[in-house]
């Protein structure tokens, strides 16, 4: 147990429960994998001693860091955790090399060893970025200093709350081959939660995919996609998948053109080649709808569509299976917004969006593989 994290947590809360168990290598990246709402932030709040869970263990490396049963309970400043968000959460005011030693700064007793700073600068590519402020930055680089400031606090453990979720395709590819000299590099556990099937093949050594808060599957990251694609009848987790060609690529206006089951799509400028195979797939949350033809003029793409199927999931969610060219494509919305605007089965509606992910075709377990 010594050489592992294990926790144990039990939580309630109105609308929502968690009762989850996990146990991780004390070295590597476990993907936390799940629809919204299934729990994946809330875990990590009681990891990070965010959120106390009203029934609750977690032991890290032979130390416990919370045991109800024995009045544990160590303040998330007790826990020497790195956390990193969706949004990078930079102080504009500061520059990078600023940012970076912030941690360092209000951790007691923790001094800057200058050659871990240098090894850091190295490990993410921000050496060139440190006299600049975050408004200078990229959301690529925005987040590499992100990871950075929470690695120079010498963290047991590695908390990411979904780091790449506001970033576009592009930067995306941009801090990925930093992501990966981490894993090859890093000495300690890092939970990294994510709903990217890509992210997690690409990524994680293994993962935990938690459903309404239960954990449902534990273990090597192919092994569990795999089987929810035969057990949910879909890819990893019902998103929309499709084979589609590359057919134009623009340049000045930063896009490609493909062809696709539900028409022609335009996707941000990629690497992808003129006559190229791959296979698409489109977030079931990135997909926005609207009744007005005008609402997603700003967006690539905004196809009109009809409403084939509504269902009223049991966390707060809607998930709609719309009819494109004979093809179906499925979005989640929240049950609130459903309220604000409720739909009925054949009714028209536009379906916009602006990114998909690409990879090549695996034909063997049916995703994307970047």
């Amino acid at each position: 147990m010594k050489d592992k994290l294990y926790g144990r947590f039990q939580l309630n809360r109105p609308g929502f429960s968690l009762d989850a168990e996990i146990h991780i290598p004390a070295k590597g990246i476990t993907g936390l994998f799940g629809d919204s709402g299934c729990g994946k932030t809330t875990l990590l709040r009681c990891l990070a001693g965010l959120e106390r869970a009203d029934s609750g263990f977690l032991q890290v490396a032979g130390k416990p860091w919370q045991d109800e049963s024995k009045g544990i309970f160590l303040k998330p400043y007790e826990r020497p955790i790195g956390l990193v968000f969706q949004e990078a959460r930079l102080f504009p005011h500061m520059t990078v090399e600023q940012n970076l030693l912030y941690g360092v700064r209000r951790k007691r007793g923790l001094r800057r060893k200058p050659s871990e700073f240098t090894h850091i600068l190295d490990l993410l590519g921000v050496e060139h970025l440190l006299n600049r402020k975050p408004e200078r930055l990229s959301g690529g680089e925005m987040q590499r200093v992100a990871i950075g400031r929470a690695l120079l606090t010498r963290p047991e453990l590695l908390l990411m709350d979904e780091p790449l979720a506001a970033l576009d395709n592009r930067r995306k590819r941009e801090i990925m081959p930093f992501l990966d000299r981490l894993h090859e590099e890093l000495e300690i556990p890092v939970i990294y939660v994510t709903h990217s099937p890509e992210e997690l093949i690409h990524l994680a050594d293994r993962m935990i995919h938690l459903q309404q808060g239960r954990v449902s599957g534990m273990g090597e990251v192919v092994e569990i996609l795999a089987q929810m694609s035969v057990n949910e009848g879909v890819l990893a987790g019902s998103d929309n998948q499709f084979e589609v060609v590359v057919r134009e690529r623009d340049e000045k206006s930063s896009v490609i053109l493909v062809d696709t089951p539900i028409g022609e799509l335009y996707l941000p400028l990629n690497d992808a080649q003129v006559g190229e195979h791959l296979s698409m797939q489109i977030s079931r949350h990135d997909i926005l709808l609207s009744d007005d033809p005008q609402a997603g003029n700003r967006l690539l793409n905004n196809l009109q569509a009809r409403v084939e199927e509504i269902e009223h999931l049991k966390v707060g969610c809607v998930q709609i299976t719309l009819s494109i060219a004979k093809t179906s494509l499925k979005v989640k919305i929240s049950q609130k917004s459903f309220n604000a605007s409720p739909l009925v089965v054949g009714q028209s509606i536009f379906a916009g969006f602006n990114k998909a992910y690409l990879g090549t075709i695996n034909l063997v377990y049916g995703i994307n593989k970047i």
